[in-house]
């Protein structure tokens, strides 16, 4: 016997392997591939996806406990091999997955940072500029000391972000600077003021 079989579907050569069994045929094995019949399967359900749904779903009311000791078996019978399946499917996406779990944590920092600096005015307390990516939180009573001892290196991430929502954005404490008056009133210090504040005085 061939150790082979064409696919009447896909007319390929595969090895035997890749065809189910079928009782009813002389050679015992179905006359479309494993790929082909799922092809196949995928087809009709989309020709008739709520009817098989509605089915499923009846058959699962009237046989719940059949169904669940079923699932429940065919789990404990073969959790090595569904545990190697989901690590093989998880190292295939394992870089989509990190690449949307990153995009969708900044997209939550974006927002939360949108939300604090329009509670905060949107534009740097000195000279006006108002394009978010150049503005900072600058500490009005120059403790940012203090925050930075209680978040550490989260203090410009999203639970700093988020304290300062839960806290109200405070304006005696908190204002939008840009990059350069606040490294500018740093460099003046402490207790002074922006430079450019202090030329229009």
């Amino acid at each position: 016997m061939s150790d082979t079989k064409i696919c009447t579907k896909c007319k390929q050569s595969l090895p035997r392997e890749q065809f189910s069994c079928r009782a009813s045929s002389k050679d015992g094995l179905g006359s479309y591939c494993r790929e082909c019949d799922r092809q196949r399967a995928r087809e009709r359900y989309l020709a008739n996806k709520e009817g098989y749904n509605l089915s499923a779903q009846q058959y699962y009311e009237a046989n719940k406990e059949k169904v669940r000791a079923y699932h429940k078996e065919y789990e404990a019978k073969h959790r090595q091999r569904i545990s190697a399946r989901a690590t093989q499917r998880y190292q295939q996406r394992a870089d989509w997955v990190k690449d949307r779990n990153r995009a969708n944590a900044q997209r939550r920092l974006d927002i939360l940072r949108a939300q604090v600096f329009d509670a905060l005015g949107g534009a740097c307390y000195c000279c006006g500029l108002d394009d978010h990516r150049f503005l900072t939180i600058d500490h009005v009573q120059n403790d940012g000391l203090k925050d930075r001892s209680r978040f550490g290196f989260k203090m410009n991430g999203r639970t700093f972000y988020a304290y300062m929502l839960a806290q109200g954005c405070p304006r005696d404490r908190y204002q939008l600077a840009c990059y350069n008056c606040n490294m500018a009133r740093a460099h003046a210090g402490k207790g002074r003021t922006c430079p450019h504040q202090e030329a229009v005085a």
